[in-house]
């Protein structure tokens, strides 16, 4: 099976899963870059520093980087309005099946328009869901509705992060049978590998570094300190419980550090941003992550933390939890309503205080991290890829 996957930059979420599928001896696959992001260094505005990530994104595939259409730009712009060139070039190769990443990019509606005219089935990958796009004005969704059943119409099959996403593109037209799931990728093998091969006086020493207090349980949020992350309702959670051997922990950087700084006193710690070789050990400090937004399509983060045997706590307004997806309430992790923070004090004080609900969680999300790992996510490309190749034969 011959695969083209066009995507706007190498992502630590793809590249195992480009990787896996290079290995399997009945696939073909190149990987088409819109730009260099994360491979050099950049400024991201929600961390407010610059960075590149510190892992390989390009090992084990076969990759193309397509020069902007115009010119001029730097090479680590991915604007969603940009076109690339050599579009049409690397189409005329001859594969079985077109990957798009989302429809944000300009590129991808040009890409399933010329695919359909080329009679190449198309695969299409997305996050989406309907939670995070409830009380949008009509006129939006209206036009949304308008343009996405058309292009939609030309997708063969979907790539769904989770089942919130089946549902989100099954409501804008997609049969049932065109959804398959295929989950962000956890690199699994790495991160435990990381996690099981530092010693005690290495982890010692992280702590020590990061601000990570010895003999507290540790409740962690891991992201951009972000207005719409709602990380300061974790502050007034703790609180809430009134115990004196819970820390909270914010793994990363934004705006809202002064703020949370101010409110949390020497009740928390913040370690600044974080690269992607330390992650994994930073995370496996934690006794608990949550994950408080009132918006988040998906929840990455809580993919990893389950990796790692963390049970997660995430709000109703993050897209990672329910059937198809990492977090299963009550089994994994929690779900609670947005901004309740008696529900959010609740699930924490009792992950906290009762251990055996802890160890039955924390088996119950290293299950579902097996459920994140390459192979996993392959065989539901796979599986759709091959649906979406016959569906399109039996239109011919």
């Amino acid at each position: 099976m011959r695969i083209a996957a066009f995507i706007s930059h190498p992502i630590q979420y793809f590249t195992p899963l480009w990787r896996e599928l290079s290995a399997r001896p009945e696939v073909t696959l190149e990987v088409f870059y819109f730009s260099r992001q994360g491979l050099e260094s950049t400024v991201d505005e929600g961390f407010g520093q610059k960075f590149a990530w510190d892992i390989d994104l390009l090992e084990g595939h076969r990759h193309t980087f397509l020069t902007n259409f115009l010119g001029g730009e730097a090479p680590t712009d991915i604007r969603t309005r940009r076109i690339n060139a050599g579009l049409r070039n690397a189409l005329d190769e001859g594969w079985d099946v077109v990957f798009i990443a989302g429809y944000g990019f300009l590129n991808n509606w040009l890409l399933s328009y010329l695919s359909d005219r080329r009679d190449v089935p198309v695969l299409c990958f997305g996050d989406t869901t309907l939670i995070t796009t409830r009380g949008r004005p009509l006129w939006k969704r209206v036009t949304k509705e308008l343009l996405l059943r058309g292009l939609f119409s030309r997708i063969d099959a979907f790539l769904c992060a989770g089942g919130h996403s089946a549902d989100y593109f099954q409501s804008y037209g997609a049969g049932p049978e065109q959804t398959f799931i295929c989950p962000y990728v956890v690199d699994v093998d790495r991160w435990r590998n990381t996690v099981a091969a530092a010693s005690a006086a290495e982890l010692a020493e992280l702590r020590e570094r990061r601000g990570i207090p010895e003999g507290k349980r540790i409740v962690m949020f891991c992201g951009k300190l972000a207005p719409w992350k709602r990380p300061q309702d974790l502050i007034s959670a703790v609180r809430k419980l009134g115990r004196d051997d819970v820390h909270v922990v914010f793994v990363g950087e934004g705006e809202l550090r002064p703020r949370l700084e101010r409110e949390g006193g020497e009740l928390i710690s913040i370690t600044g941003f974080i690269n992607q070789k330390e992650i994994p050990l930073v995370l496996s400090l934690g006794d608990v992550l949550v994950l408080p937004s009132q918006s988040e399509p998906y929840g990455l983060v809580a993919g990893e933390a389950q990796t790692l045997g963390i049970p997660a706590i995430v709000s109703d307004q993050c897209g990672c939890w329910g059937p198809g997806s990492t977090v299963q309430d009550g089994e994994s992790g929690f779900v609670y309503p947005v901004a309740d923070i008696d529900a959010l004090a609740g699930h924490i004080g009792r992950l906290l205080s009762d251990d055996a609900l802890h160890a039955r969680m924390s088996r119950a999300a290293i299950a579902r991290g097996d459920a994140q790992s390459p192979a996993a996510a392959a065989e539901g490309f796979l599986d759709a890829a091959r649906f979406a190749i016959a569906r399109r034969a039996d239109t011919r």
